[in-house]
């Protein structure tokens, strides 16, 4: 896998959610899975700010951060679509950590999230073609 392939890698759990089958020539895609939207949502946590007296020129302290939440959507269509959609809602109803491979959540240091929400959509007219929108949450240790 050269670096650009690398830098286009996102998998969920094992599930490659960048995908492409095409035949021996390139000229005709069996399926796809690609993504419109991934990025991340960071949070600082801060103290209550007493409301008294505003000329103290404190600020909330800074208690470290919320866990991060990742919002992600794509595409899936052609053969094995079903069962890659069944794959995505089997992980969303089991509720449990799931490993996260992307170079984005890499440099953020974040390797397990929970998928917080699912939705899936067929396009009209086309059988084997989904779009799909996860919420995943950042999974921190208890």
């Amino acid at each position: 896998m050269t670096d650009q392939a690398a830098d286009k890698r996102v998998t969920l759990d094992g599930l490659d959610l960048v995908f492409k089958k095409t035949d021996d020539q390139l000229t005709f895609i069996y399926s796809m899975r690609s993504l419109r939207r991934l990025e991340m949502e960071h949070n600082r946590r801060e103290t209550e700010q007493n409301a008294g007296n505003s000329f103290e020129g404190r600020g909330g302290e800074d208690m470290g951060r919320h866990a991060t939440k990742i919002n992600v959507e794509g595409d899936i269509l052609g053969e094995g679509a079903y069962d890659t959609i069944g794959d995505l809602r089997k992980k969303y109803l089991k509720g449990q950590p799931l490993e996260l491979v992307s170079k984005l959540s890499l440099e953020s240091g974040i390797n397990k999230v929970m998928i917080e929400e699912l939705s899936i959509t067929s396009v009209k007219g086309s059988p084997y073609n989904f779009q799909y929108a996860m919420k995943l949450v950042e999974y921190v240790e208890p």
